[in-house]
């Protein structure tokens, strides 16, 4: 058996089978491809942006396990459905995102967390990635900077 596996959405295994009933058979070539989908859940209160992100999110084919503008619900999502990413503002109505990530990473397994935020000052930076987050992202963003930041945090190429 040859294998092989690719550090992308998907696993490719690529197996050699000899056939025991009959020494001459040709070998047969079999390739399975087992889905590793990433999951994510997205926390921000505005309800236009935070369908925006999950929205790209999905065209990245991550399956978007929740969204929600309420870190109660965000914290759930997480608890329950343990996601690759999550992405999580930093100001939230009744909660403070800051004061949600130690939460999110103590979970089992510990989701990347970008932060997102529309106020990005240097104690609010360090905070968050003193904190583990694994990156952050500055509201307005284009597609183009979510993708690298989902990029940088997961190692991966999108």
């Amino acid at each position: 058996m040859i294998g092989k596996s690719l550090n992308t959405r998907h696993e490719y295994r690529l197996c050699l089978e000899n056939s025991e009933a009959e020494v001459y058979q040709p070998l047969l070539l079999r390739i399975e491809v087992m889905s590793k989908k990433l999951s994510c859940v997205v926390i921000d209160d505005d309800g236009i942006l935070r369908n925006l992100m999950a929205s790209l999110m999905r065209r990245l084919e991550f399956n978007v396990l929740g969204e929600t503008g309420h870190a109660h619900d965000g914290l759930k999502f997480c608890m329950d459905l343990h996601p690759s990413l999550v992405l999580l503002d930093i100001n939230l109505p009744e909660a403070n995102g800051i004061d949600l990530l130690p939460q999110i990473l103590k979970l089992d397994p510990a989701p990347k967390v970008i932060m997102v935020t529309g106020e990005p000052t240097l104690d609010r930076v360090k905070e968050a990635l003193t904190l583990g987050a694994s990156g952050l992202i500055v509201k307005p963003f284009t597609p183009a900077k979510l993708i690298a930041a989902v990029n940088a945090a997961l190692g991966t190429q999108l």
